[in-house]
């Protein structure tokens, strides 16, 4: 490469004059992207195969599997104007997958696009820090700017073919003498594969589009057309449900679950609440968990289109004429209050809950009373918590309920150690013990004109570096158990007393996602062919 510096007053410019055959460049760009970008995939496999003399040709054997693959798939744009136009936004989304999957150990399935979808700026803003611009800078933008700047001499079709018959026998002979090795490790250690870049992302990525095209024009649907709601005396009282949605809470750190720590030091003093030990959620991660809690649909049988096109619990409660709102402290309702009332506190500047439009959960509370009195029907408010949304735990609860520290201070998780990442986690399980027991005591001042009910659950767990995974949102069927593990709370007014006395013999069976939308059916008294009995939590 010529590289040409001259200097102009203060200015200096650089100027490249080179030109490179494309056999070279691809072989080039192959090769680093095994060595720099895949750094992950290596280090999952040392943990099933160590990295020894005797495993050195299975590694190498392993490089040499994807420098091929991608030589073959680079050829296929080995065309002028096109390779740049395809290879470039390749490179720069590699660097990025590079740092997330190096930095927090995660799989990018094709579930993650439609995270990416649906976050929103603050939640995009925590990812970025110096280290990922630094991946980006040195993986991505420097060699996109070289390779823009390079000239390259595109192969005819007879070197095209030559190209591809030496790779296809270099593929060939390294299966040949592997192969053994390959059908092993591949059979058994399955997730492995999911660390590969470009590979996984891009497979990920064609399988989401075609998922959303599938679904492009599909009818939305009205459940439960047969509901109807047994009579009530016009004199009994009103049911007010508070349905709270956690979000990335785990019930491995809930003290009335058996956590060491006494993370509920407020409900852990009640005898009215009811904690269900052993929940699981419905997905990993909130675009799938929240819409699936409140469908129809149980975990198996749900998937996202049905989630988008088919209504939910709140749709089929107001059309019982029960009032619904729903007051959000996240990233949005991912579509299930649509339909009904809503009210976006996450951006609000509501002192002294708000700083810099960042707010605590207890905004969520802001002017509940006041809406609560002017209920004359049944009704149901869903608060949708920011909980313990990472990677910033550190920014989710007030600095008075910081009982566990020192504390991880960075969105960079895996430049803590554990102890100080679970102490900050930990901090917002106290948080959010205050901000139930808080809840329970305004409900029970309004016992007079309703009965009141409270149900807490989470969207789904999290990973606090156990076995080096960060965060969450992997594939359900590998997933630890921290990830899928919720905790799930009841409380109820006197009303509601034997039911929660029946549903604590309980406590100790395993419960989901499943049992929401029959029990909320079950508890507005509506009949209809959706509801299962069985299923209702408190029947």
């Amino acid at each position: 490469m010529e590289v040409i510096i001259f200097q102009r007053s203060k200015d200096i410019f650089i100027k490249f004059n080179h030109e490179i055959k494309s056999q070279y460049l691809i072989s080039f760009i192959s090769l680093g992207l095994v060595l720099f970008y895949n750094l992950s995939f290596f280090e999952n496999v040392s943990k099933h195969y160590l990295v020894t003399a005797s495993n050195m040709p299975f590694y190498f054997s392993l490089g040499l599997l994807l420098f091929a693959i991608h030589c073959l798939v680079m050829l296929l744009f080995d065309f002028p104007f096109i390779f740049k136009l395809v290879v470039i936004p390749v490179i720069m989304v590699s660097s990025t997958a590079a740092y997330v999957m190096d930095s927090f150990h995660y799989m990018i399935d094709y579930q993650v696009f439609q995270i990416i979808l649906e976050a929103d700026f603050k939640e995009a803003m925590e990812f970025i820090n110096i280290y990922m611009l630094l991946y980006v800078s040195l993986l991505g933008v420097l060699p996109s700017l070289l390779l823009f700047k390079t000239k390259i001499v595109c192969m005819n079709w007879k070197n095209k073919i030559k190209f591809g018959l030496f790779i296809f026998v270099l593929l060939g002979g390294n299966i040949g003498l592997m192969g053994k090795e390959y059908a092993s490790f591949f059979r058994n250690h399955k997730p492995v594969r999911y660390f590969t870049n470009p590979i996984t992302y891009i497979y990920s990525m064609i399988k989401f589009t075609k998922i959303q095209f599938k679904n492009r024009n599909i009818e939305f649907s009205k459940i439960a057309l047969d509901a109807k709601r047994s009579e009530t005396n016009d004199l009994e009282k009103k049911k007010l449900v508070i349905l709270v949605i956690g979000e990335t809470a785990r019930a491995h750190n809930f003290s009335l679950n058996g956590y060491k720590r006494d993370t509920n030091p407020l409900l852990s003093q009640r005898t009215d609440i009811v904690s269900l030990r052993d929940a699981y959620s419905c997905g990993t991660e909130t675009s799938k968990s929240l819409p699936c809690m409140l469908s129809k649909f149980n975990r198996k049988d749900f998937t996202r289109h049905r989630g988008k096109y088919f209504e939910n619990v709140l749709d089929v409660l107001k059309r019982m004429n029960v009032r619904v709102q729903w007051r959000d402290n996240d990233s949005g309702c991912k579509g299930l209050c649509d339909r009904v009332e809503y009210l976006d506190l996450n951006l609000a500047d509501i002192k002294p809950h708000c700083k810099n439009k960042d707010c605590f959960d207890e905004v969520l509370l802001y002017k509940l009373q006041e809406f609560i009195d002017e209920q004359e029907t049944d009704t149901i408010i869903v608060l949708h918590k920011k909980g313990n949304h990472g990677p910033a735990y550190f920014k989710r609860y007030p600095k008075k309920f910081e009982k566990f520290t020192p504390t991880c201070l960075t969105e960079r998780l895996q430049d803590c150690e554990t102890k100080y990442i679970v102490n900050a986690y930990d901090n917002i399980i106290h948080y959010t013990d205050f901000f139930l027991n808080s809840l329970i005591e305004k409900l029970k001042m309004n016992e007079e004109k309703f009965d009141p009910m409270m149900i807490y659950v989470s969207d789904h767990g999290e990973s606090l570096g156990e076995g080096g995974v960060y965060l969450h949102a992997m594939p359900y069927w590998i997933a630890p158990k921290v990830q899928k593990h919720i905790p799930f709370i009841f409380w109820g007014g006197e009303y509601f007393k034997e039911k929660i006395d029946q549903l604590r013999l309980r406590e100790n069976e395993t419960f989901s996602h499943d049992n929401l939308f029959h029990t909320l059916i079950g508890l507005f008294n509506v009949q209809t062919k959706e509801y299962n009995k069985s299923l209702d939590l408190l029947k």
